[in-house]
């Protein structure tokens, strides 16, 4: 009996064995768990995993093995807050860049730039430009980095590259020609006709205003200012759209008859200059109105005598700059008090009201050549001479660029900073900062550094 329990007892442990080589299908156990403490060991152990060619063993992934590795090094709280400052101001930096450049970020300016991309807008051959009919242009003027120039039949646009971007007919009768920003305003004076457009696209196509055209302007946003004659019972009008052509402000007047009007840069202020005849003699007055008011009293009026304006235009500080052909007047936007500088019977030659400042050249009434150079601001008034005869003027937010039959010159703060001389035959000017481009009777030429 003693052996057969034996013989039981083995064959037990064998087939335990056995039972431990199936579980490991087929590979052997290095040990079998005989006992309750042996097994809680292997219970608890961390599973482990065998590591190729002999390199032993290591814990392997799994809960067991989690929290037990080193902890991540964790940056300098000094260093996390630089880097939060840093992004914050990226981002600003990323706001403020596109806002200043929205226009030409917006859809319309990025299909202007594709347009112009496609079609080689941006090339050319660099200035001069030869083989003009320069003796048909009747207005040169700044678009951007572009010239803009008008004649009796066309409008016609040249890149900084002396490349033609544009040329199209516009079917007026008298044209007269404005820019500002990156819009180009034309108009039939006496007619209805008037386009707006960009240098590769043509926003509003002449599109027919409700009275007679006398005057117009445009600003940098694309919002256009049109003076009309008598319509509908009224002796004039004067209408601002925006750029999609939609009626934004009117001034409408049964007995006085509007010659010009200018509108703020904020778009607030309207000045409209009105003329009127009484006991046969001319008197001419500006009255200010507020764009967002009903109210049909203006905010202040300024008197001009019996003196036409010619031009008026309002500068980025709000002042309004008006020409006569007797006077420059300087008007301060809150109480409408004006500076003014007399001709002194001087023969008005032309004048400019780009970028805000008012300059006139005026030639003594008995000379016939030379003459005053007058730049006026609320700031004061300066006076430089300059000899030979007068042809343009034209100027930007640091100087304004004279051009006469022998030369041309760069006035910055009523001094001459530079001078070239030019062909007798240069009739146009346009100023590009520290360049300018003058037009002749066939070429284009580019002055400045």
């Amino acid at each position: 009996m003693r052996d057969i329990g034996r013989k039981r007892k083995k064959k037990s442990g064998s087939k335990g064995t056995e039972g431990g080589s199936v579980s490991g299908r087929g590979q052997p156990r290095a040990a079998a768990l005989e006992s309750e403490e042996d097994l809680r060991e292997h219970v608890s152990a961390p599973a482990q995993k065998v590591l190729p060619d002999g390199q032993g063993t290591a814990p392997a992934a799994g809960r067991a093995g989690r929290g037990r590795g080193r902890k991540k090094p964790r940056l300098k709280r000094w260093v996390r807050m630089t880097l939060r400052l840093c992004i914050v101001l990226l981002v600003l930096a990323v706001v403020v860049t596109l806002w200043a450049n929205w226009q030409s970020l917006a859809p319309s300016g990025l299909a202007d730039w594709l347009t112009l991309t496609l079609n080689g807008g941006d090339a050319g051959d660099g200035y001069p430009v030869s083989g003009i009919a320069g003796g048909d242009y009747l207005a040169a003027a700044a678009e951007g980095g572009d010239l803009v120039l008008v004649s009796d039949t066309m409008v016609t646009v040249y890149n900084a590259k002396g490349g033609q971007v544009y040329s199209h007919s516009h079917g007026f009768s008298s044209p007269l020609l404005r820019t500002a920003g990156n819009y180009i305003l034309t108009l039939d004076s006496g007619g209805k006709a008037w386009t707006l457009q960009t240098r590769v696209r043509v926003l509003l196509a002449n599109t027919d205003a409700p009275a007679p055209l006398q005057n117009g302007h445009v600003d940098a946003a694309g919002r256009v200012t049109l003076v009309m004659g008598a319509a509908g019972g009224y002796m004039s009008q004067v209408t601002v759209y925006d750029v999609k052509g939609q009626s934004l402000y009117t001034r409408q007047s049964a007995e006085l008859c509007a010659v010009d009007a200018a509108l703020s840069p904020d778009g607030k202020r309207l000045a409209v200059a009105y003329a009127t005849a009484d006991s046969g003699a001319l008197t001419a007055t500006v009255q200010v109105f507020d764009t967002k008011s009903a109210a049909v009293t203006p905010l202040y009026e300024v008197p001009l005598g019996g003196q036409l304006p010619l031009s008026m235009s309002y500068d980025a500080s709000g002042e309004l700059l008006i020409v006569t052909g007797t006077y420059a007047a300087a008007v301060r936007p809150d109480t409408g008090a004006a500076t003014t500088q007399p001709f002194n019977g001087g023969v008005l030659l032309g004048y400019t009201l780009e970028g805000g400042t008012l300059t006139a050249a005026v030639r003594d009434a008995t000379a016939l050549s030379g003459g005053t150079l007058y730049t006026l601001t609320m700031a004061g008034i300066k006076a430089l001479p300059f000899d030979g005869t007068y042809r343009g003027l034209a100027a930007d937010t640091g100087g304004v660029w004279l051009l006469t039959d022998a030369r041309l010159s760069r006035v910055v703060n009523s001094a001459v900073a530079a001078q070239y001389p030019t062909p007798r035959d240069s009739r146009l000017v346009a100023a590009f900062g520290n360049r300018a481009r003058v037009v002749g009777f066939q070429d284009i030429t580019e002055y400045g550094k």
